[in-house]
């Protein structure tokens, strides 16, 4: 009889949670069908080993969406990957129309979940000056998100150039090595050791010259001989100054002189005009002196012109 009851309520409790089930499936098919999707494609030019089907595509860490497809391109070398993202999230990163055409900026990118091997497809925004669209030898669709190349692609990238320029970089290795090793021969062959040490040597010597000559001069009281003397220089620069500025100014010896010498000049004008006004006075002194002669002359010719007139003297 206790065991009736027990299959009733082992039967009631897995009625319950099959309806349960139902309900929970019921609503998130009804939530996935009212979700607003579109699908976008990417073209890698690398391996994606390690990203899956169903694998998550991130904006910074925030889901956008799920990889629904990986295939290969038309140019059968590059990896189509198609993702399913939501329109809303689309809009809020920038895309116009039906969330079909992304930003000049975004890029997608694969990038790795920690150690584990395993991949998701990350979404962000990358300076087109640098991170240039890559170049596909098809025509890409319009809902086409450009890749940007992945760290592990960078460091192959990197190590890939890096062994190709590693000959070269071993052939200049060796002619430098090469370079050296003649120079060192060359540096032997002229005992360039030898006069090292031999210039050393004389070099130790002067060193050893200086000193007694500075010690010398300590004892002989240099020093202070030359600080008296500084002394003294500066105070002779103080006189000399002081000279100048006597001479210099408007009361300076120079500023007098000048002044004597305009007063000079001013005296000379007045001799010159003095001069030439003298030598007029005894022009005219000397005019009369010969007129006076010229009169006597005429008087001692004919005594009787004062009577005559000079008319008649004149005939």
């Amino acid at each position: 009889m206790a065991t009736t009851p027990n299959r009733f309520k082992l039967g009631l409790f897995l009625l319950i949670a099959l309806v349960a089930a139902a309900a929970l499936a019921l609503a998130l098919g009804v939530h996935l069908f009212r979700t607003n999707t579109v699908e976008l494609r990417t073209y890698f030019d690398e391996s994606v080993q390690g990203l899956d089907v169903g694998a998550p595509v991130k904006f910074r860490g925030v889901t956008m969406g799920v990889v629904t497809a990986i295939e290969i391109a038309p140019d059968r070398r590059h990896i189509e990957v198609v993702e399913e993202l939501e329109v809303d999230e689309l809009h809020r990163l920038g895309f116009s129309g039906d969330g079909t055409r992304p930003p000049e900026e975004l890029r997608a990118q694969i990038s790795p979940v920690g150690i584990t091997g395993v991949k998701f497809v990350a979404l962000d925004f990358f300076d087109p000056r640098t991170t240039l669209r890559p170049e596909l030898p098809f025509r890409p669709p319009s809902n086409y998100i450009p890749a940007a190349p992945s760290v592990v692609k960078s460091l192959e990238d990197a190590a890939m150039r890096a062994i190709e320029r590693l000959p070269a970089i071993t052939d200049a290795v060796a002619a430098a090595m090469s370079r050296l090793e003649r120079m060192l021969a060359s540096l032997e062959r002229d005992e360039v050791s030898e006069k090292t040490a031999a210039a050393l040597t004389r070099a130790n010597r002067v060193l050893a010259s200086l000193e007694r000559v500075t010690a010398g001069f300590e004892r002989a009281g240099l020093p202070a001989r030359s600080a008296r003397t500084l002394d003294d220089l500066h105070d002779s620069a103080a006189r000399v100054n002081a000279l100048l500025d006597r001479l210099d100014g408007d009361d300076g010896l120079i500023a007098s002189a000048s002044r004597a010498a305009e007063a000079a000049s001013d005296l000379g004008r007045s001799t010159t005009r003095t001069s030439r006004e003298l030598e007029s006075t005894m022009r005219g002194i000397r005019e009369a002196a010969e007129a006076v002669t010229e009169l006597a002359e005429a008087l001692e010719r004919d005594p009787d012109m004062l009577v005559k007139g000079r008319a008649k003297a004149r005939r």
